[in-house]
């Protein structure tokens, strides 16, 4: 599994989230208790799970898929999610770290954002709002007809054998092994009371009024949203829109997304007529969001005068932003706003009554003589330098012994007093050719006159 942490967590009254990539794609990670030990009325009628039964292998829940309500097909009968059809429309995520804990089979959902937000923005806004969101396992069992009773509950079955299929989510309905059972998106297998009312959107203040209602809302502003959308998604040109939150006061959020561009977020109006269709009954307003994170520890705050600074940094002719860089400045915090305002240089102190050119003519004369010089640099630094000059004093006596040896023109002291370019041009114009190595045989070996080089067939005169 190819995971990659994003460092986003944040908690509801109910359950903590956080977001996570799964292959390259955002996902929004939940906990999840899929079932619990105890008495279950699913589509076989009531049947008694065992903790045992439901735990006996853990890891086998891994990898299925999540869902959005139960797949069925044409004729409502329920099917096995795991079909090419339902998960190219309906895959929403995978079901991960299953395990055992006390008599609850709990694992995490990971819901994968973009398509979560396509196939169901209900879903998308219970957990996005912390609210109770019902989940219900589909899988295969082998029943034994063992009709009893368990809890002060009756059942007509024992479930054995579980085999996983998938996990649904059921935004607005209820589950066999409901919230009241103890499970659904959340922490633990009891009632945790979530925060509905801490959030004053559409969202939250409907969720108590009407749930299925909501759910309808929701579902129209995406396929109004659908319906402005342009090729698909990752096709060249495609202009694809998001539902991201929508208000009590009748407005929306949602994002834009460009094939080869940023994402853009915008705000408009809404109503839904009689048709439950939404209209939109003005232009978008771009919008962008700010988080906001306010430090427990006690801090000065920042005050800034926003459109001052800003203004200051476009006509600061050193920085070189200009009127177009406006829309991006606003839209920095104040802190950071204080980080792009240029830094007066702070003036030198006049140390012990020195200026600074007096401080350059001293470190002038520090720099003439070499060792005072290895005084001011660091000690790895200096052994470099002494290396260096050790072998440059070693070629200027190699460079002077062999000017003095082979000409009686120059005195070593004379030599002495020459530049190293000067030293090498003299070496080279002073030196012997020695021919000693070339050919077979190296030359003549009379030590005398040389013979002269004669026709082929003639041969020299001997001297009497």
């Amino acid at each position: 599994m190819n995971k990659k942490l994003q460092v986003l967590v944040f908690e509801t009254e109910g359950y903590a989230i956080r977001t996570e990539e799964l292959e390259g794609r955002k996902h929004l990670v939940v906990p999840v208790v899929m079932m619990v030990e105890g008495v279950h009325s699913g589509s076989m009628g009531p049947m008694l799970h065992r903790a045992e039964e439901l735990g006996a292998h853990p890891a086998s829940w891994n990898g299925i898929p999540v869902v959005v309500n139960h797949p069925e097909d044409a004729d409502g009968n329920f099917i096995s999610a795991n079909s090419p059809n339902v998960l190219d429309r309906g895959l929403a995520g995978r079901v991960f770290e299953s395990h055992m804990e006390d008599g609850a089979l709990k694992a995490e959902a990971w819901l994968d954002l973009e398509r979560l937000s396509r196939i169901s923005p209900a879903a998308l806004a219970y957990i996005r709002s912390g609210n109770p969101l019902e989940v219900s396992l589909g899988c295969f069992t082998d029943p034994s007809a063992e009709e009893g009773d368990f809890n002060g509950e009756h059942y007509d079955a024992i479930a054995h054998n579980h085999r996983p299929d998938h996990l649904a989510l059921l935004p607005g309905g209820k589950g066999a092994c409901s919230w009241e059972d103890g499970c659904g998106v959340r922490n633990q297998a009891v009632d945790v009371p979530c925060g509905c009312v801490t959030k004053k959107t559409l969202v939250d203040s409907l969720l108590h009024v009407n749930e299925d209602g909501l759910r309808k809302k929701l579902e129209s502003l995406q396929r109004k949203l659908d319906s402005m959308d342009a090729g698909v998604l990752g096709a060249r040109g495609s202009r694809v829109h998001f539902l991201v939150d929508a208000f009590e006061d009748n407005t929306v959020v949602y994002e834009v997304r460009v094939e080869g561009s940023e994402s853009q977020l915008f705000r408009r109006d809404f109503s839904i007529n009689t048709d439950g269709l939404v209209e939109f009954p003005n232009e978008p307003e771009r919008v962008r969001r700010k988080v906001e994170f306010v430090s427990a520890n006690s801090r000065k705050e920042v005050t800034v005068d926003k459109a001052k600074t800003v203004q200051g940094l476009i006509d600061n002719k050193a920085i070189q932003f200009v009127e177009a860089d406006r829309e991006f400045l606003e839209g920095l915090e104040d802190e950071q706003l204080q980080k792009l305002a240029p830094v007066e240089p702070t003036p030198q102190a006049n140390v012990g009554g020195i200026t600074r050119e007096q401080a350059i003519e001293v470190l002038g004369e520090q720099l003439r003589d070499p060792k005072k010089f290895m005084e001011l640099v660091p000690p790895e630094i200096a052994a470099q330098l002494r290396y260096g000059m050790d072998a440059y004093s070693d070629d200027r006596a190699k460079l002077i012994t062999e000017v003095s040896g082979n000409t009686e023109v120059y005195t070593a002291e004379e030599l002495s007093g020459l530049g190293m370019e000067q030293l090498r041009k003299l070496a080279k114009a002073t030196t012997k050719e020695d021919f000693t190595g070339l050919g077979g045989g190296g030359g003549p070996t009379n030590h005398g006159e040389e013979s002269p080089l004669l026709p082929p067939g003639v041969k020299e005169k001997k001297a009497e």
